[in-house]
This record gives C-alpha cells, structure tokens and sequence, in this order.
C-alpha cells in the first residue's frame, strides 16, 4: 500500500505524486474487492445475493469516489490536492456497510456455508 508522507498538508503539491499514487491504489484495492465480491452471485441459495448486493451496494460508490479523487488530485492547484486527500480519508474511514439481519434466512444459511467466515 502506498503511504502519504508527513509534511503533506503544508505543502500538498509538493507531494502531489504520492498522493496520487495513493489514491490509486486504494482505488485498484477496491476494483478488486469488487470483482472478488461479484464471483459470489449467482449465489447458491436463496437470499445470498441481497447479501452480496448491500455489500456493492457501499463499495461501489465508495470506488466510484476515490477514482474521481485521485483524478482530481492529479490536476488540482495546492488547496484542492489537500482538500481531495482530506475528503478520500473521511470517505475510508467512515464507511460501512449495513450489517444484515442475522435472523434473516438468507444470511443465516450463508453463515452456515462459510464456516471459516464465522459460521454457525
């Protein structure tokens, strides 16, 4: 993962390359989860797939955003490459996605096909 370093609110354009780089590679993470996540469906039982949908349902916005940030980074003046930064770091950290019912029927017989992701 790419790291901004220290001094980048001073002088954002002084790292605007760093920046950049970042917010690409948050976005490449994302891609990825996003194709990882679209091999679930179809999913093999009912209600799996409204699973996976509240799941993209967060993610893709959230790529969607950071793609736009980093082309913004790339050609912003100083003020705005600090702005776009500032505004990808509230996105990452205050993102989540819904957690589904666990009565719900369809999540519960997920849970009991994935005993490794904490099924019961």
């Amino acid at each position: 993962m790419k790291v901004v370093e220290p001094g980048w609110t001073s002088a954002p354009a002084a790292h605007r390359d760093r920046i950049v780089a970042f917010l690409t590679d948050v976005d490449t993470k994302l891609r990825s989860v996003q194709q990882q996540v679209g091999k679930l469906t179809p999913a093999p039982f009912t209600g799996g797939d409204a699973v996976v949908a509240a799941y993209r349902g967060v993610v893709d916005p959230l790529q969607a955003k950071i793609t736009e940030y980093a082309a913004e980074a790339a050609v912003f003046p100083p003020k705005g490459i600090a702005a776009v930064l500032q505004l990808a770091h509230l996105e990452l950290v205050s993102f989540s996605v819904r957690a589904p019912d666990p009565d719900d029927p369809g999540y519960k017989r997920a849970r009991q096909l994935a005993p490794n992701c904490g099924g019961r």
